[in-house]
């Protein structure tokens, strides 16, 4: 993508992202975010506001590592959250209320509190 979809999504304007990436988001927000009283989610589908929160939300979850860390290994992946619990802020964008390691995860999820 270019450096003008970067900046309506709140990218560096150096940042690379696959059109394989934007596909699947897209896929992921049509199939699973489906508003399911209107069946027609896919008209107010904005790609720049989703990967703007998908980014923050990625840089908020990343918070651990160095800030100037721009790529991360095998390794530093396993290490991420397994699970994510979000409130909306007044906004109405998405801020990450709780992260889960692979242990309280499945605790969470079998107690199913997880939203």
């Amino acid at each position: 993508m270019g450096e003008d979809f970067n900046e309506a999504a709140g990218l560096p304007k150096d940042f690379k992202i696959h059109k394989s990436t934007l596909d699947e988001i897209e896929r992921f927000n049509q199939h699973n975010m489906a508003d399911e009283t209107s069946g027609n989610y896919y008209n107010s589908f904005n790609m720049a506001s989703i990967v703007k929160s998908y980014y923050n939300n990625f840089n908020q979850v990343t918070s651990a590592f160095p800030n100037d860390k721009t790529s991360f290994s095998k390794a530093d992946l396993e290490q991420l959250p397994k699970g994510l619990n979000y409130i909306n802020n007044e906004d109405n964008e998405k801020i990450i209320k709780n992260i889960f390691n692979a242990k309280n995860f499945t605790k969470h999820k079998r107690l199913n509190i997880l939203l």
